[in-house]
């Protein structure tokens, strides 16, 4: 935090972990609301499985970007914006109550 490079790291783990929650916790209620309550754990436990892949792939995309010289903040900036991204997609998926 000594440097204006620090900052940038902080605001970027603080925009990585916001979207983050904007698209996930609306997620999580959307399918405790619309899932048979027979296979609503099954369906849970089925978005784990689709969440721990895609941060495989994630995890896989930022080691390549690593590889070829791409910095630390630019590779968290980018998913900050990505995750900003998938969250306003996200939005489309609400249902609004009359």
């Amino acid at each position: 935090m000594g440097s204006p490079l620090g900052w940038r790291v902080l605001l970027d783990l603080g925009l990585l972990s916001i979207c983050g929650g904007f698209y996930s916790v609306p997620l999580y209620t959307m399918i405790q609301q619309q899932a048979d309550p027979t296979w609503r754990a099954r369906t849970i436990a089925a978005n784990n499985v689709v969440n721990a892949a895609f941060m495989l792939g994630g995890s896989a995309v930022m080691a390549s970007l690593a590889a070829i010289g791409t910095s630390a903040i630019n590779i968290l900036f980018v998913t900050a914006m990505l995750n900003l991204l998938v969250a306003l997609w996200s939005l489309r998926f609400l249902q609004t109550s009359s």
